[in-house]
């Protein structure tokens, strides 16, 4: 049987957890947590330094208590948040609880999800707090949405959506339009100057007709006149 370590366990006083998320809320403000969403190393001794700061009485160490507290914390977040990521469960903003639509999807999803027992209507006021301390830090909630992430995907959604409808047109419709109208604007410009082009070779070709033929004219007169001369000296 596995003992526990002498003062690992502590009750926390509400004072307490308020001055740990209040901490936790400051630090992940100020980038103390890493991009994989974990708070980055030292964040354990950077809290005792600070509850040391707030209530100096409590006595709170890094090693046992906060470590033991930041668990149950983001254990009992981790339970929460695979809820909401369920279809058929939703967040009861005002009664900061997790509902579901029915009983058989409760007793569905407690078929594999024994550590959520207890959970279903069970009031959790911090649960937003910790979606902003802990975000996606958890091993299995990989991806999955906290309830900024689905505030911000609908309030983009929606955005889409009203664009999508504004003036009867999308963005990909009026993409397509302008191009097929810049197409068109191509294609006309092109028609417009094959066709100068032909009129000029027309004019240049109807110019060098006549000039050959009032060379060949000239030519002619000039023979005439030359043997009509030749005629007049015989005589």
């Amino acid at each position: 049987m596995k003992r526990i370590k002498k003062g690992s366990r502590r009750a926390w006083t509400k004072e307490e957890e308020e001055a740990l998320l209040n901490i936790l809320e400051e630090m992940v403000a100020r980038g103390f947590r890493a991009d994989c969403g974990q708070l980055k190393p030292g964040a354990n001794r950077h809290i005792e330094e600070q509850l040391a700061k707030l209530l100096p009485n409590a006595g709170l160490k890094a090693s046992p208590h906060v470590e033991s507290k930041m668990k149950k914390l983001k254990n009992n977040y981790g339970v929460v948040l695979d809820m909401l990521n369920t279809s058929g469960f939703g967040w009861n903003d005002g009664k900061k609880c997790v509902e579901v639509d029915s009983d058989e999807a409760w007793q569905s999803y407690m078929q594999h999800h024994k550590n959520a027992e207890g959970w279903r209507n069970k009031p959790f006021p911090i649960y937003e707090r910790l979606a902003y301390i802990f975000g996606k830090d958890r091993a299995t909630g990989k991806g999955a949405e906290t309830p900024i992430d689905m505030i911000e995907n609908e309030n983009e959604n929606n955005l889409e959506a009203e664009s999508e409808i504004g003036e009867g047109l999308s963005p990909m419709s009026m993409d397509q339009g302008q191009t097929k109208s810049s197409k068109r604007k191509r294609a006309t410009s092109t028609d417009l100057l094959v066709g100068s082009l032909e009129k000029i070779a027309c004019v240049f070709q109807d110019v060098m007709e006549k000039s050959n033929q009032n060379v060949n004219n000239l030519v002619g007169k000039l023979s005439n006149e030359s043997t009509n001369s030749q005629v007049v000296s015989c005589c």
